[in-house]
């Protein structure tokens, strides 16, 4: 397998951005204990379509929700691979809310206890903003199976072609990489023509030029790599 060192531009941009939602129960009825007034917080269980609502908040791109476990608390391993690159899962992630929910989610009176309704609960689930149409993985799913549901998904809900802008970013990424490759050569000649000759010697401005340059075409591929992404959401149907 051909292995990819991500230059620092490119580590930076390809994160997983999570939300990581809180219900505030209601109160209950102040109560007295003595002197005392104890207000309880009353928890439940929200109904399916209440908890969707929260999840998505004004948010009408499709849900990747993510729920932890004992095993993958505090990472993304229920859908990352250990093993293989994740650029495209992360890639694709960015047109999701992609939302985590922790591991207590499965307690009875938890709030979003019935986003997970099903006999064996899920650790990933792909769906549109209300909750319909879910596709359910147990979180050991291959890369290529978890990208073929999210292709999915996505065709479904934005007017452009996700294949098509994947490609385009992939190519932007290799060019981060070649970028920040230059980068850190023109430094160490920096570094090395200053060791050798001073900061006064007459070859700093041309190669510091040349630094300014790569930090200008990066800055035009950030630029270009945000317009791409903007992908247009199909229009909701009002119910």
């Amino acid at each position: 397998m051909l292995n990819i060192t991500r230059g620092p531009t490119s580590k930076k941009r390809l994160t997983m951005e999570w939300k990581y939602p809180v219900f505030k129960p209601a109160k209950a009825e102040p109560s007295k204990s003595g002197n005392a007034t104890v207000d309880a917080m009353i928890r439940e269980a929200l109904t399916r379509e209440a908890a969707y609502e929260i999840l998505s908040e004004d948010d009408r791109r499709p849900l990747l929700i993510m729920r932890e476990c004992d095993t993958c608390k505090g990472s993304d391993d229920a859908l990352l691979s250990r093993s293989l690159a994740n650029d495209t899962t992360i890639l694709l992630s960015h047109w999701f809310r992609c939302v985590k929910l922790p591991l207590h989610v499965l307690e009875e009176d938890h709030p979003f206890r019935n986003v997970f309704n099903e006999k064996n609960p899920p650790h990933v689930i792909l769906a549109r903003w209300d909750g319909s149409d879910p596709v359910v993985f147990a979180g050991d799913q291959s890369q290529g199976v978890l990208w073929k549901s999210m292709y999915k998904v996505l065709a479904r809900e934005y007017d452009d072609d996700p294949k098509k802008v994947i490609r385009q970013l992939q190519k932007i990424y290799a060019q981060y990489d070649r970028i920040d490759g230059l980068k850190e050569t023109l430094r160490d000649r920096i570094e090395a023509e200053e060791e050798r000759r001073g900061p006064r010697s007459n070859k700093l401005p041309k190669l510091r030029k040349q630094l300014a340059k790569l930090d200008k075409e990066r800055d035009e591929l950030i630029a270009k790599e945000e317009g791409i992404r903007n992908l247009a959401l199909r229009e909701v149907d009002p119910k």
